[in-house]
């Protein structure tokens, strides 16, 4: 969509993604019924960045979660709610996130600064704003 090599999962990858969620792709997604498929999408791809620049590891549902998930009336929130990203000291919900980002658009939530919270977190740096999901 945007013309640029984002193959290599780097941070800055994610300012490309943030150029593509504004309102009119929301409004494609949503007239469409697409936006949990590109949540899928896009928080794969967050979630990666994350296991490649920050030592991130994915989580997988337990079977007893796997299963809630699978009955729940929403099964794509369900579904984020058991895969997320874990860090040493906290879990990073890559799908909720990217989600946000669609609804919101991300110049109201970027990617890229919900990265950069974390990474300076981990790097041992004060964030320049509140952590999200609370």
């Amino acid at each position: 969509m945007t013309g640029v090599d984002i193959s290599g999962h780097k941070p800055e990858d994610l300012l490309s993604i943030d150029a593509v969620l504004d309102q009119h792709f929301s409004e494609i997604l949503t007239r469409r019924n697409e936006i949990d498929s590109a949540s899928t999408a896009f928080g794969t791809f967050l979630g990666e960045v994350f296991v490649r620049n920050l030592a991130g590891q994915w989580h997988y549902p337990t079977w007893p979660e796997a299963l809630r998930a699978s009955i729940s009336r929403d099964r794509s929130r369900g579904a984020a709610r058991y895969f997320y990203i874990t860090l040493p000291d906290e879990k990073v919900f890559v799908f909720q996130a990217v989600r946000a980002a669609i609804e919101q658009t991300a110049q109201v939530f970027s990617l890229y600064r919900f990265y950069c919270r974390y990474a300076d977190r981990a790097k041992g740096r004060p964030s320049q704003s509140s952590s999200w999901p609370p």
